[in-house]
């Protein structure tokens, strides 16, 4: 079984991205939590221009797809409370996930092998054929 992503990218004004990273925190990641099939939420930002990309995670195509509605009005309040400090969303984006590799963040590396990577790696290459985490 594949997992896919929703990937939203946006901007903002970079004196006001920690609002909105604020917004994703207490709102919008633990709303996407509560809907069926999600299996992990992360944001990536770029402090500097006020750019950020958010990413959701779904243990199926269809799982994802049935989330759209909850994910668009999430988008939109997001856009209105924001709108004065110039928050835009200006693409989203749905992909299969096809490689994924993975270690606990904030793990340290292992001390014997030069911390090449950390306990607890996972790993999937195209059709899963193991269950990972």
């Amino acid at each position: 079984m594949s997992m896919y992503a929703r990937v939203t990218r946006f901007e903002t004004a970079p004196a006001r991205l920690g609002k909105a990273i604020a917004q994703f925190r207490t709102e919008l990641g633990p709303t996407a939590a509560q809907l069926p099939g999600w299996r992990g939420t992360y944001l990536f930002v770029d402090r500097e221009v006020g750019r950020g990309i958010s990413l959701t995670l779904w243990s199926s195509e269809s799982t994802m797809r049935a989330g759209e509605e909850a994910a668009a009005k999430l988008r939109s309040d997001a856009t209105t409370e924001q709108h004065e400090d110039g928050l835009t969303v200006w693409a989203v984006e749905r992909y299969e996930v096809v490689v994924s590799e993975s270690t606990t963040m904030g793990e340290p590396p292992h001390a014997e092998d030069g911390g090449s990577h950390s306990p607890g790696l996972s790993s999937r290459i195209g059709p899963a054929t193991r269950k990972t985490p």
